[in-house]
C-alpha cells in the first residue's frame, strides 16, 4: 500500500512532492526518487487534485525572504508539473487524435510507460509501422502477419485514417521510451 503521508498528520502537497524528487535526483538519491515517483503515479492514478500551494506548505524552519522564495519557487513548479493541460494551439485535428490515441492506449489497454520500456527491440516502431502499412492495404492479412511484432490475434485491424492514427500514438510511444532511456541514471 502506498503511504500518501510522510507523518500520520502532514500530507505531503503536489508541489512539495515535485520538489523532493527534483532534489533526490540532483543528489543522485536514486531510491528515494523512485518511491516518490511511485507515490506521484499512484496519486495520478487516483485522480488526486494537485493544490497550489499555500502558506501552510512552507516548511517552518524558513523564515522571512526564504519563506516568500520557497513559495514563489512551489507555485512555479506547481503551474509547471501539476496544473491542468492547457489545449494546444493551432494543432491539427490529426494531431489532437494521434494523442487522443495515445491517451487511450495507456488508460484503456493498460499500455503504461512502465509496459511499453519492456519493448527494448523497436516493437513499438514495428508495431507502428504495421498499422501504417495496413492503411495502405486494409485487405492484406499477409502483410500484418509479417510484420506484427506481436501475437497475431492482438492486431485490431480498422479504416484507413484510424489506422494512422494509431500508428501515429505508437510512435509517440517509442520516442518517448527512447527519451526515458536518456534521463535514467546509470
Amino acid at each position: 500500500m502506498i503511504n500518501n503521508k510522510l507523518t500520520d498528520g502532514e500530507r505531503i502537497s503536489n508541489a512539495t512532492l515535485i520538489r523532493l524528487i527534483l532534489w533526490a535526483d540532483e543528489h543522485k538519491s536514486h531510491y528515494v526518487a523512485a518511491a516518490l515517483r511511485e507515490l506521484q503515479e499512484y496519486r495520478n492514478a487516483q485522480q488526486v487534485v494537485p493544490s497550489k500551494p499555500t502558506e501552510s506548505d512552507i516548511p517552518s524552519w524558513l523564515n522571512g525572504e526564504k519563506r516568500l522564495h520557497w513559495l514563489s519557487g512551489a507555485e512555479w513548479m506547481h503551474n509547471t508539473f501539476c496544473a491542468a493541460p492547457q489545449p494546444l494551439t493551432g494543432a491539427s485535428q490529426a494531431a489532437l487524435d494521434v494523442l487522443a490515441e495515445r491517451q487511450r492506449q495507456v488508460t484503456a489497454e493498460g499500455w503504461t510507460t512502465e509496459h511499453d520500456d519492456e519493448h527494448v527491440s523497436g516493437e513499438l516502431a514495428q508495431a507502428a509501422s504495421t498499422y501504417a502499412a495496413h492503411s495502405n492495404a486494409p485487405n492484406n492479412p499477409m502483410l500484418v502477419s509479417i510484420l506484427w511484432p506481436f501475437e497475431f490475434e492482438t492486431f485490431k485491424p480498422c479504416e484507413p485514417r484510424r489506422a494512422l492514427v494509431k500508428a501515429g500514438a505508437l510512435i509517440l510511444a517509442e520516442i518517448e521510451r527512447l527519451d526515458r532511456l536518456e534521463v535514467k541514471p546509470l
